[in-house]
C-alpha cells in the first residue's frame, strides 16, 4: 500500500556568502521513495545596532538568505554530463510562484522590536516542482531511485544584503529542507514525468512596442506554466517588484503565437483567477503567470520568444515605469519531462 509522509532535516550554514551541499539522498535515505513535493525553510535571527529598528530590507527578505539553489541528480559515472538538473535558481524566484501553485500564502518573517534587539527571521519557501493545473500533475515527481546521488547545492548571501539601516548582524542561519515522499510506490521504470523548472531574467532596459532581446525560454519536456515577475532596478525592498515596466507581452513559438498579446494587468488577474491561494484577498504585485493548460502539445514544447511590450500607456491605476538600466523580467518555466515513455498526447 502506498504511503505518503513528510519528512525533514535540517542543515547548518556554512559561513556568510560561502557554498553548501546537502547529500539528500544519504540523509533522507531515499533510496525507495519518490519525492512529490519540496520546500526550503530558512530560519536565523537578526540582532539590530543601538540605533534603532532595522528598515530596509531587501526585496521579498529573508527569502534572499540563499541567492542560488541546485538540485542535480547524478548517474554512474560522476560526470558532469552524467547529471541531470531539476532546478538552477534563486530560491527568492520560487517563493511567489510556490505560493500560487501550493495555495498557501506563508508569511515572511522579518519584523525588528527596535534598538539592540535580536529577533527571529523566516522565510518558508514552497519549491514549484509542479504546476497544480497541468494534465500530468499526478503524473509528475522525483523518483531518486533513477540516480546514484541526489544532490542539492545552495549559496548563502552576505548577511549585509539582508537590510540596509540598522542592521548589526545575522546568526544561527540554517535551511530546512522538507520532502513529502511516497513510500511502497510503483516500481523503478515505471513510466512518469519529472519536473523541470527554468529560470531566466530578461532585459526590459529599454522602451519598445516590442522587445525581443535575449527573449527566448527553452525547456525540457510538456510546458504547463511560465511566471514571471517584474523587476525595477531604481527602486528598494519590495517596491522593486512593480506592475508598471511591461504593460504588455506575446510569446511566440516555433509554430506562431503560444499566447497571443495581453496586457499585464488582464495577465495578472488571470492568474489570481486560475491559481488563487489560502489566507489573503490581495493581489501580489509584479507578478503573473501564463497558463499552457489546454494548449497544443506543439505550444508546450521546447521553447518560447517573450516579446516584451515596454512603452504604450499603462492602464488606469498603475503606474508606469520608465524602463532603466539592470530593468528585468524574471521568469520561470514550470515543465515536466517524459521519463522511460512517450509524452503526452
Amino acid at each position: 500500500m502506498i504511503k505518503q509522509r513528510e519528512i525533514s532535516n535540517v542543515y547548518g550554514r556554512n559561513g556568510s556568502g560561502l557554498q553548501d551541499t546537502f547529500d539528500l539522498m544519504t540523509d533522507f535515505a531515499l533510496e525507495n521513495a519518490v519525492i512529490i513535493a519540496m520546500t526550503l525553510i530558512f530560519r536565523g535571527t537578526m540582532t539590530s545596532t543601538g540605533g534603532g529598528a532595522i528598515s530596509g530590507f531587501h526585496r521579498d527578505a529573508p527569502c534572499g538568505l540563499m541567492t542560488n539553489a541546485k538540485l542535480q541528480g547524478g548517474y554512474a559515472g560522476g560526470l558532469a554530463k552524467n547529471r541531470r538538473v531539476i532546478f538552477d535558481m534563486p530560491p527568492q524566484q520560487m517563493f511567489y510562484p510556490g505560493v500560487y501553485l501550493s495555495g498557501v500564502f506563508n508569511a515572511l518573517l522579518r519584523t525588528s522590536a527596535g534598538a539592540a534587539s535580536t529577533d527571529p527571521i523566516r522565510a518558508t519557501i514552497p519549491v514549484p516542482l509542479v504546476d497544480r493545473l497541468a494534465d500530468t500533475a499526478k503524473m509528475t515527481y522525483i523518483d531518486p531511485r533513477d540516480y546514484t546521488s541526489l544532490n542539492l547545492d545552495v549559496r548563502w548571501d552576505t548577511d549585509a544584503n539582508l537590510a540596509s539601516t540598522n542592521l548589526s548582524t545575522v546568526q544561527a542561519v540554517e535551511c530546512e529542507v522538507m520532502l513529502t515522499i511516497l513510500e511502497d510506490f510503483f516500481p523503478r521504470g515505471t513510466s512518469h514525468y519529472e519536473p523541470n523548472i527554468v529560470y531566466k531574467e530578461l532585459a526590459c532596459d529599454s522602451a519598445s512596442t516590442r522587445l525581443t532581446d535575449n527573449g527566448d525560454v527553452t525547456w525540457d519536456g510538456d510546458l504547463w506554466s511560465i511566471w514571471f515577475q517584474q523587476f525595477d532596478d531604481s527602486a528598494t525592498g519590495d517596491s522593486e517588484r512593480v506592475d508598471g515596466l511591461v504593460r504588455a507581452l506575446s510569446l511566440l513559438g516555433s509554430k506562431g503565437e503560444a499566447i497571443p498579446w495581453v496586457r499585464w494587468d488582464i495577465l495578472r488577474r488571470l492568474t489570481w483567477a486560475k491559481y488563487n491561494y489560502a489566507l489573503s484577498t490581495t493581489e501580489i504585485a509584479g507578478v503573473a503567470a501564463a497558463s499552457f493548460k489546454g494548449a497544443p502539445r506543439r505550444a508546450r514544447n521546447g521553447h518560447v520568444k517573450v516579446v516584451r511590450n515596454t512603452s504604450e500607456a499603462n492602464p488606469p491605476g498603475v503606474t508606469a515605469i520608465t524602463p532603466g538600466s539592470n530593468d528585468t523580467l524574471m521568469t520561470t518555466a514550470i515543465a515536466a519531462e517524459g521519463v522511460y515513455a512517450r509524452q503526452g498526447k
